[in-house]
């Protein structure tokens, strides 16, 4: 869906996707026959620099729906509506579009300031052709992969889903039973300490049943009011590698572990992590000070 966002601060982004989406006019022809399920197939991402295999901006739906209905603003008459299929891995972008163009089937993935647009050549019996990126940097770094679309029967399962994902928890309860999850619509308690002219919240002095130290817990949403961040600060005396070997039964070995000595500042942050979510457990301090003790818990498609 467009945001707000998309007023003067991604004008850039939206000249690229223009650029390789084409023009906007009169002379784009009616949207043709296309709706109903694919696969995605995307090779790697081509060109410097190079591309993480698991960057979440160039990463689209393992299965996608092409709606005959229009996005909410579309730019032309013959625009239409990317979904998610149901249960496929989701992708972060926001504005999700198709259309044709002259021979061509193009494909626009944005969260406002980075994605990519595929276009694939029609009438060689395949939906085969090539993605490209775009960002707001100047100058903008150029991609290139193959990018082809399979159709499916919808009612047949995706691969990968959501359950080949490696389990997060996406949720926090507070011992008195409140419950706060990630995507879900932020709803303010008076009691939650308010920072004028901020939209997170902050919750003091209520302990998690999985973070029973918890002294403050910070609630912020995204500009559609869903929860996308949880940061929580522990108490000092929090048994870090303890928390850590209890996340690591729960939840297996995590992504990554680092220590770092940088400018007299100690750190340590253990990261859990999949396409929907990230669990950062961290740690620092000044050389022979206390440590603060810390976790983050957010929704990667919802943060910017």
């Amino acid at each position: 869906m467009f945001s707000p966002l998309l007023r003067v601060s991604s004008a850039l982004a939206i000249l690229g996707v223009l650029i390789l989406w084409g023009p906007v006019s009169a002379q784009m022809g009616p949207t043709r026959s296309f709706p109903g399920c694919y696969d995605v197939v995307m090779g790697p991402w081509n060109g410097g620099p190079p591309i993480h295999a698991d960057s979440i901006y160039y990463a689209p739906p393992s299965r996608l729906i092409l709606d005959s209905n229009p996005p909410p603003y579309p730019r032309s008459e013959a625009e239409r509506l990317i979904r998610v299929a149901p249960n496929a891995l989701p992708s972060i972008h926001e504005i999700t579009t198709w259309t044709t163009r002259g021979d061509t089937l193009v494909l626009g993935f944005s969260t406002g300031l980075t994605g990519f647009v595929a276009r694939m050549p029609l009438g060689n019996g395949r939906l085969k052709g090539k993605a490209f990126t775009f960002t707001d940097v100047e100058p903008s770094p150029h991609h290139d992969a193959d990018f082809e679309l399979l159709k499916v029967d919808c009612g047949t399962p995706p691969h990968p889903s959501m359950e080949d994902q490696r389990f997060l928890f996406r949720s926090l309860e507070l011992l008195d039973g409140t419950r706060l999850g990630l995507a879900e619509e932020m709803a303010y308690d008076p009691a939650w300490r308010r920072k004028e002219g901020k939209v997170s919240a902050w919750i003091d002095h209520h302990p998690t049943r999985r973070f029973p130290t918890a002294e403050e817990i910070r609630v912020s949403p995204n500009r559609q009011g869903q929860i996308a961040l949880f940061v929580i600060r522990l108490n000092p005396q929090t048994p870090f590698d303890d928390l850590v070997a209890e996340l690591e039964r729960e939840l297996g070995s995590p992504v990554s572990r680092e220590l770092t000595t940088r400018s007299g500042l100690e750190m340590e942050l253990v990261h859990w992590g999949n396409r929907m979510t990230s669990l950062g457990l961290s740690r620092a301090r000044r050389v022979g000070e206390e440590w603060t003790v810390g976790v983050t818990l957010a929704d990667r498609r919802l943060r910017r």
